[in-house]
């Protein structure tokens, strides 16, 4: 009984203003802490969608070569070289772009495996929202880099 009555005698013992002090510090603390967490969060989205955008346009570049060897050459090698090409831009693709961006962003560049990650509470709601919208344009951006670079049509269908 004497231990509640000490507390309520520091309860009380505030004034007002002492108290209106108390929940401004207590206030801009958790302020700090989740504009903090925020701008982690943009960071990795931004780092995300640059890691996405050169994973996917060095595979859509080979994809893009492949497909163009196949069709452009007088001798096209067979559907074993070509297949293999392919799989090789894809599988060398992803691992440079891992490679450069796991640090940071953890390098997730697949909105399935950011979907994983936010069901096993690794990331937060608001970063898989985020990763999810930067993966997408980072495909977009990808995409169409890859159609201004190259004449003809996409052929990595």
């Amino acid at each position: 009984m004497a231990y509640i009555v000490e507390k309520l005698k520091l309860v009380f013992a505030k004034s007002p203003k002492e108290w209106r002090n108390d929940a401004k510090v207590a206030f801009d603390e958790a302020l700090n802490e989740a504009l903090e967490e925020w701008h982690d969060d943009v960071k990795a989205a931004i780092l995300e969608f640059v890691g996405t955008t050169l994973f996917l346009l060095l595979a859509f570049g080979g994809i893009q070569a492949a497909k163009e060897e196949m069709n452009g050459s007088p001798t096209p090698p067979s559907a074993l070289l070509h297949d293999l090409y392919i799989a090789f831009s894809m599988g060398f693709s992803l691992l440079i772009a891992v490679w450069i961006f796991y640090g940071e962003g953890r390098g997730v560049l697949n909105p399935n495996i950011s979907l994983a990650l936010f069901l096993h509470d690794v990331i937060s709601p608001l970063r898989f929202v985020l990763y999810c919208i930067a993966q997408l344009m980072g495909g977009i951006a990808a995409a169409a880099i890859v159609h201004a670079l190259t004449p003809g049509p996409l052929l990595s269908k």
